[in-house]
């Protein structure tokens, strides 16, 4: 197996650490590395950095190389802009078919947390087994713990196998994220798992599916396949992305891919998707506040502080995310963690490109 890590985006709903010119996954945000770091460390045992690949944005090379200086250098693709899952992974995917294109290759996010590794690699080397052995595209479906409206959910249908105590189940359909209400009644119901957005597939099997799905910018690969170890590849990759329209692999192929499988997990998972996420993993007090850095308070209620390097005060707060750095200071409530993106938006509206 190969390891893909997707480490390209920019982390808007991370913001004010999280920024354009060094995004999420390149933080220290919950221990001593990177959230890249963590992401590769977590699979070494099982792989190794030989066989460890990167994609990224050319504007990060250098970051990638400073935080993995063990990776290959021909190991980093480079993407010319973000244009999503979908064409990050067939661009991945057509590097690889040149090393390896009958081995299968694993998706992972180079900003998720995954607290159980031993669980985790049990679930990938299940998730690789099954790829070999029918041929699917394999997801990863998280057991829910509380009924979480932000995420992506995942309708599981009949058992495929048990491998090693994992199950693998076929997938019903994929469901956007859903109301509190309708995420209280899928975690009612135990047939509803979170869609981690991590995957394994065999090469040959994903490329199969973009030829079926995306044949424009299959055919935009195939073209640039044999121009891969020469200069004219760099080109060649910003003509195919200007193109291309940004989609993810879940709109683009997985709702559409028949033999679809799903492997159980159970491993900690959280992919960080707000400040609001964040307060699950930070430690806390009596009263439900959760803080990074030195928090001092009197009547407040399940707050989450970030604040590593200036000491907080506050008095009968509740429900609020405060997170301070050299030039801002955020400010929300937690059930509004979300709109941290649209706030980004009305900076670059203002023209504020020094807080972006």
């Amino acid at each position: 197996m190969l390891v893909l890590i997707m480490a390209g985006g920019e982390g808007t709903r991370f913001w004010p650490c999280s920024r354009a010119d060094c995004p999420k996954q390149f933080l220290n945000i919950t221990g001593s590395r990177t959230l890249l770091q963590e992401t590769a460390h977590r699979v070494l045992s099982l792989v190794g950095y030989e066989r460890i690949f990167l994609v990224t944005g050319r504007r990060y090379y250098d970051k990638v190389r400073e935080q993995l200086p063990e990776l290959e250098p021909s190991h980093i693709i480079l993407e010319p802009e973000m244009r999503n899952t979908a064409p990050c992974i067939g661009l991945a995917a057509i590097y690889l078919r040149q090393i390896a294109p009958d081995e299968t290759m694993a998706v992972l996010p180079a900003d998720h947390i995954i607290t159980d590794q031993k669980e985790f690699l049990r679930a990938l080397s299940a998730a690789d087994l099954m790829a070999r052995k029918h041929s699917s595209l394999i997801t990863f479906g998280i057991v829910p713990t509380y009924p979480a409206s932000g995420y992506g959910y995942i309708h599981r249908g009949q058992i495929k196998e048990a491998v090693e105590g994992i199950e693998v189940f076929e997938v019903e359909e994929f469901v956007e994220k859903p109301s509190q209400n309708v995420a209280e009644d899928y975690l009612r119901s135990g047939n509803y798992l979170w869609n981690s957005g991590m995957f394994v597939w065999k090469i040959s099997t994903i490329i199969g599916m973009f030829e079926r799905f995306m044949p424009e910018l299959y055919r935009g690969l195939e073209e640039l396949s044999p121009l891969l170890s020469t200069p004219a590849a760099e080109d060649k990759i910003t003509q195919l992305y200007s193109a291309v329209a940004p989609i993810s692999i879940d709109y683009a192929i997985m709702e559409k891919a028949p033999q679809v499988l799903c492997v159980k997990g159970s491993f900690g998972w959280d992919d960080l998707g707000s400040w609001s996420s964040l307060g699950e993993l930070l430690p806390g007090d009596e009263a439900g506040n959760r803080s990074q850095g030195e928090f001092v308070q009197r009547d407040c209620r399940d707050n989450i502080i970030y604040s590593p390097h200036k000491p907080v005060a506050a008095i009968g707060v509740d429900n609020l995310v405060v997170v301070e750095t050299d030039d801002v200071l955020l400010i929300c409530h937690k059930e509004r963690a979300q709109e941290v993106r649209e706030l980004i938006q009305k900076l670059k509206e203002e023209g504020k490109k020094e807080l972006l």
